[in-house]
């Protein structure tokens, strides 16, 4: 995800460990903190790297977060027809769900076509509104070059490999042979069903809850087992953002020495 936010900045000297140990910080912060706190001390994290405009590193790590949801999107819809849902109710609920999450690829597209009218429509709100961010964001994605573009969307497809990959061992790890297309196409409905969780104090409860259902739905878990898996997975995620105050930590010493 750091290579991801830093192929979209082209100008910046940052070194790549740097937008790593940037970005574990700012999960840290966006766990506990409403809004897109995590992105905005990224951006003053880059500001005292390099020079880099904070507004310029907010508005790339938010063009970063919008290809890594339309990438989510591809795989769900792409994964849905190796999916084998037995339960009719459950089929039809994530049938709606799936073509909420493919309008929703689509209607990034449309956004970026029509990204100057939006542009001008939020011109008069703050520099850090959420709705100024994403009309820079969808402003910028025009500027792109198609390697930039190729190589964001590689990148977060890795991000999304290996975060699948963790969520899958750990599941084997708890008893059970669950299918790796199956844990696949729920992590990434997941996803992109939590898109909007960050701006929640708290609302990684509402994650779970999705989580809970999708894999009770498309894995074939009981709700017993499917809690106890997320409940896992949780203690798991919040021991790896408690991880990212160390390199905060360290960003902050290293730019203090200099």
């Amino acid at each position: 995800l750091g290579l991801r936010w830093r192929v979209l900045l082209s100008d910046t000297t940052a070194s790549r460990s740097f937008f790593g140990a940037s970005l574990s910080a700012g999960l840290l912060i966006n766990y506990a903190l409403p809004g897109p706190m995590g992105e905005i001390m990224g951006g003053w994290l880059l500001k005292r790297e390099d020079g880099t405009p904070i507004i310029t590193g907010l508005t790339a790590s938010t063009l970063a977060r919008l290809i890594g949801l339309f990438t989510a999107a591809i795989g769900s819809v792409i994964l849905w027809w190796w999916v084998d849902i037995e339960l009719s109710i459950a089929k039809t609920a994530l049938q709606v769900l799936i073509l909420g999450i493919g309008c929703g690829g689509l209607l990034l597209i449309a956004l970026s076509v029509q990204a100057e009218k939006i542009a001008a429509r939020v011109r008069d709100k703050d520099d850090y509104h959420p709705l100024t961010l994403v009309s820079r964001s969808l402003l910028q994605i025009r500027k792109l070059s198609i390697r930039q573009l190729g190589q964001a969307m590689l990148f977060s497809a890795l991000g999304h490999g290996t975060a699948f990959m963790g969520v899958w061992v750990s599941l084997i790890a708890i008893g059970g042979s669950p299918s790796p297309v199956d844990i696949a196409f729920v992590y990434l409905v997941g996803t992109c069903c939590g898109t909007v969780a960050f701006l929640f104090p708290g609302s990684q409860f509402t994650w779970d809850a999705i989580f809970i259902g999708l894999l009770m739905s498309a894995a074939g878990y009981d709700a017993g087992n499917a809690t106890i898996a997320t409940g896992i997975l949780r203690v798991e995620q919040i021991v790896m953002m408690l991880f990212g105050a160390i390199p905060l930590f360290w960003i902050l010493w290293r730019q203090e020495h200099k």
